[in-house]
């Protein structure tokens, strides 16, 4: 069997399948494939993508700190790195997030 007839045998068996009726999990509108699609559109894919993909507010801030010290001089950039990584560090820390403002 040549590869053409393959494919041709491959577009005769989709088209046999019944098209079933499914709802998009991102946008919930009812659509119609003949697989096990879970969303309706390259839109939603993107979409559902992107927001399970989402970069921290921190994370953005430290790619761009590095993007900039890529620009400094060596002796600035080595003070500047070790002060991202230690804001990195208190970042992820099981405390972040707790300040201590002393005693009032």
């Amino acid at each position: 069997m040549s590869e053409q007839d393959a494919a041709e045998a491959a577009r005769l068996l989709s088209a046999r399948r019944p098209i079933r009726t499914q709802t998009c999990q991102w946008c919930g509108k009812p659509f119609g494939a003949r697989e096990a699609a879970r969303y309706c559109s390259q839109r939603c894919r993107s979409a559902a993508w992107k927001s399970s993909h989402q970069e921290s507010e921190f994370d953005s801030v430290v790619r761009g700190v590095r993007r900039l010290l890529s620009r400094l001089p060596k002796d600035q950039r080595i003070e500047v790195l070790d002060l991202v990584q230690r804001l990195e560090q208190e970042e992820r820390s099981p405390q972040a997030g707790l300040l201590d403002f002393g005693s009032e």
